[in-house]
């Protein structure tokens, strides 16, 4: 076989690579980013108006559904202990679930697709 066959046969080796691969995984965090933000804030102002301290990101574990719908937190309190609280997109804004009891089939259903800070670490 001469240079130029096996050049266009590598050529065309690589050309069915390049469209069968996998497409790449989307980039969740920058996704959910402004989200997750938005989240925390509103949980924060609940924090503070109940006269708790104040949560921070990365010492929160978060779980946001596929279509980011729902927003997860999971946080320690000193007073209270381990807290959990779900955030629920209306329109174009979360609203936090007070009881979290009323839409845990909801929870159950949907597919979690990020997660922070959550695990062993």
């Amino acid at each position: 076989m001469d240079f130029r066959k096996m050049l266009v046969a590598g050529l065309g080796v690589l050309m069915i690579f390049y469209l069968f691969r996998e497409p790449p995984a989307p980039d969740y965090k920058k996704k959910f980013n402004a989200s997750i933000e938005t989240v925390i804030e509103l949980e924060n102002e609940e924090l503070v108006r109940q006269n708790y301290d104040p949560i921070v990101r990365k010492e929160t574990g978060i779980e946001v559904s596929d279509d980011g719908d729902w927003i997860e937190l999971y946080y320690d309190t000193p007073l209270q202990g381990d807290k959990k609280s779900v955030y629920q997109k209306q329109g174009d804004r979360y609203v936090r679930v007070t009881n979290i009891k009323t839409v845990s089939d909801q929870l159950d259903q949907s597919d979690t697709t990020y997660i922070e800070n959550l695990g062993i670490k």
